[in-house]
């Protein structure tokens, strides 16, 4: 298994750039091995956005959604109220940092419309 974190650049809410710790693997998706990943992404200025249950309710809905159109197969998760946890297979077509993004932005999103907030959270 590769541990995976997120950067300090900002993506709203989400910090994005998923690298691998140890190996500081590249952009490439055929340079990312096939395999489950441990993702942590922070919300923007770690602010305590998981604390509110819809924008909770929002970020399960997301990881759902991507695990059920199987783009992915999500083992667990854990919510924080300024960050989350999951652990992930990606399908063969997609990167452990692809898999990440559409989570984040995905809920990111969805959280921005439902909720009627605007960036930066």
């Amino acid at each position: 298994m590769q541990r995976l974190y997120s950067s300090g650049r900002a993506f709203q809410p989400w910090k994005t750039g998923v690298a691998l710790a140890a190996e500081g693997v590249g952009e490439s998706q055929t340079a990312w091995p096939a395999g489950t990943y441990f993702v942590t992404s922070t919300s923007w200025q770690s602010g305590a956005l998981i604390l509110k249950p819809k924008a909770a309710e929002l970020l399960v809905g997301t990881m759902l959604h991507y695990r059920d159109n199987q783009a992915y197969r999500l083992h667990a998760f854990v919510l924080i109220p300024e960050h989350f946890h999951f652990l992930v297979t990606p399908c063969a077509e997609l990167s452990a940092r692809r898999a990440a993004q559409l989570v984040k932005g995905g809920s990111a999103h969805t959280i921005r419309e439902e909720l009627g907030l605007a960036f930066p959270v």
